[in-house]
């Protein structure tokens, strides 16, 4: 059977590829154009009516 440093050591590895892939992956994709339709955001803001806040005692 394995000895526990051993299950550490395996796990702690196994980790550390699975990080370093997908470092790599998003690194090798990060300069990729962005299509415009995908980025776009709309944004809708209320309208706020000033005077009734103006009015508000301070």
């Amino acid at each position: 059977m394995l000895n526990k440093h051993y299950i550490y050591l395996i796990t702690t590895t196994i980790l550390f590829v699975v990080i370093v892939v997908y470092s790599s992956v998003i690194y090798a994709k990060w300069d990729n154009q962005l299509d415009p339709s995908d980025a776009a955001v709309e944004i809708n803001l209320p309208v706020i009516e000033w005077n009734k806040y103006l009015d508000l005692s301070k």
